[in-house]
């Protein structure tokens, strides 16, 4: 083959990440045809080009900046989800390719291709013009996922097990550029009434469902949120899969939501990159700052906390309620009521109401709140700050400390149901009704 096509789509905000996946690819790359990346965009600024340009040439590779027509776009199409113009950019991909593309490789920005793709690139079409893998989320096993927001029509294909994800296709460009382009795509949006929740994905799903060739997700698509259900653990991942796929929650983004360890392939790449030190500086402020897993964390702590009220209540009032009774009769009563009490005792401490209290000796304290402070960060230590986050993800502290506290909130709710039979119990042999 003359040049392996990779095509992305992008605007400026999303140059660190899609420069991440273009790294990992070209560092994997192991090949000697060269690489020709199109990136599809509008608002990018001279410098990030520059930044983009200079990565391929580092590879012997090449950076080509197609420039999508963003007015083409009908504003119906993005009206059911919270999606950039962006995501549409790829439906004009055949309008703006030049006549010597025949095969091309479109890639998501938030991916790490973790092996040499050209076995990949270099897949026998057979009869089909796109290589696609399922949506690892919209299968008849799980269900459509989005089955609320889906037309009847997408959940059938998605039952059907005719639904993939449009984050990494490889197209017979030669034969879809003759077929199609983006005024078949808005053709089509509009037969189905703008009833599109994923506008690009769902058009690609519609017009291309009969030409498609299915490979293995798990090796070329693996949803990174999805390994660990599937089996795949980040050992396995890292040494096998030849791309993870970050949808979802964004291995960049700290503190709003729950980390897992397979986030930490992307930063096995992103440490390498220019933008490391951005990176890791922008992490740590999260860690500190963002309040989504903090309040997730304290809502478990507050349930905790009142259900130790209502069982330390109930428990009161079953005191006051035995002393009504005979002291032989309350010594009796007494020893459930000790018991019941000794099991709450010994249940783990709720944790406070104070923000810095609730994963101690897990955030960072002190020297780096100053540190981040400071208008420079010269004197990173990127390799101590990329262990602080490899053991955030990897030693699985923070799934620890919210598995203790979710084992807690199951043993107070079952001291409470104790306390309640106990107490109506006390009741009954009163002679005591509601």
């Amino acid at each position: 083959m003359d040049k392996i096509n990779i095509a992305s789509a992008l605007n400026e905000e999303y140059v660190p990440y899609t420069y991440t996946m273009l790294y990992s690819l070209l560092e994997n790359h192991k090949e000697e045809t060269r690489v020709r990346v199109f990136l599809l965009c509008n608002d990018l600024r001279e410098d990030s080009k520059k930044k983009l340009e200079d990565l391929a040439k580092n590879y012997d590779s090449e950076i080509v900046f197609l420039t999508p027509d963003s007015s083409a776009f009908d504003s119906k199409m993005l009206e059911q989800g919270e999606w950039s113009i962006e995501t549409l950019y790829r439906l004009q991909l055949f309008d703006l390719l030049p006549g010597n593309v025949d095969r091309i490789l479109y890639l998501d920005g938030d991916m790490i291709i973790n092996r040499d793709i050209s076995q990949l690139y270099g897949m026998d079409f057979a009869s089909s013009h796109l290589i696609v893998t399922h949506d690892m989320t919209m299968t008849p096993e799980s269900g459509p996922v989005y089955g609320h927001l889906h037309s009847e029509h997408f959940n059938q294909m998605i039952r059907e097990n005719r639904y993939f994800n449009a984050g990494m296709i490889l197209m017979d460009a030669r034969y879809l550029k003759e077929h199609y382009n983006l005024e078949s795509y808005l053709r089509r949006a509009e037969e189905l009434d703008f009833d599109i929740f994923a506008p690009d994905q769902d058009l690609l799903n519609d017009l291309h469902q009969d030409e498609c060739k299915y490979i293995d997700a798990l090796e070329y698509d693996l949803f990174a949120c999805n390994a660990a259900g599937n089996g795949i653990s980040y050992e396995k991942m890292k040494k096998d899969t030849v791309i993870v796929h970050y949808v979802g929650d964004k291995p960049w983004n700290a503190g709003d939501h729950l980390p897992y360890r397979e986030e930490m392939l992307w930063w096995d790449y992103a440490s390498r990159t220019i933008y490391a030190e951005e990176f890791l500086n922008q992490y740590l402020k999260d860690m500190i700052s963002r309040s989504e897993l903090y309040e997730a964390i304290q809502s478990v702590i507050d349930e905790n906390a009142k259900i130790k009220r209502m069982i330390e209540d109930t428990l009161e009032l079953t005191r006051k309620t035995l002393s009504m009774n005979s002291e032989k009769k309350s010594e009796d009563k007494g020893s459930e009521e000790k018991e019941s009490a000794g099991k709450i005792s010994s249940s783990k401490d709720g944790g406070s109401s104070q923000r810095e209290d609730i994963v101690p000796g897990f955030l960072p304290k002190g020297g780096i709140e100053e540190y981040l402070a400071q208008e420079s960060h010269d004197d990173l230590d990127r390799d101590a700050v990329l262990e602080l986050i490899r053991e955030y993800l990897l030693e699985d502290m923070m799934h620890d400390y919210i598995e203790r506290l979710r084992e807690e909130n199951a043993d107070l709710k079952l001291a409470w149901q104790t306390v309640q039979k106990q107490f109506a119990a006390i009741g009954e042999g009163m002679g005591v009704t509601e």
